[in-house]
């Protein structure tokens, strides 16, 4: 009894922290919804616009409960792309991306969850999250 209900509120927690990870258009790009010199749609999250400190205890939240959902992995891996290209341009202005040190965190925390994630989506995140294009 003590068990299930325990798996229930991780798994309520696990749903609950999407939404701080969902990739949204920004306001700087919402007129033109353009893509930037690198290539990469000019959208954040909620995530991108927390202080460093609050990033590192969500990510270590996400560590915590294991079994990352789908879209959770995918939209780590956006994020940590986005952090590979450096800054991204919208309108003249420089669009917030983590710091390389988060992104490496992130890195961190999903290779000690790979046994926990079915395999193709660690690989699918392994390659979304290098910033590599697709061809």
């Amino acid at each position: 009894q003590a068990s299930r209900a325990l798996t229930e509120l991780c798994f309520g927690l696990r749903c609950s922290l999407d939404v701080l990870f969902v990739q949204t258009p920004s306001t700087l790009s919402s007129s033109t919804g353009k893509r930037s010199k690198t290539g990469v749609k000019n959208q954040s999250s909620i995530f991108e616009s927390l202080p460093e400190p609050v990033q590192k205890l969500c990510i270590g939240l996400i560590g915590m409960l294991k079994c990352p959902t789908e879209s959770l992995t995918k939209s780590l891996a956006t994020i940590c792309a986005k952090s590979c290209a450096f800054e991204i341009h919208a309108d003249d202005r420089v669009v917030k991306t983590v710091s390389a040190s988060m992104s490496n965190y992130i890195m961190e925390v999903m290779n000690s969850l790979r046994k926990s994630i079915p395999m193709p989506t660690y690989i699918t995140f392994l390659l979304n999250s290098s910033g590599i294009q697709r061809a």
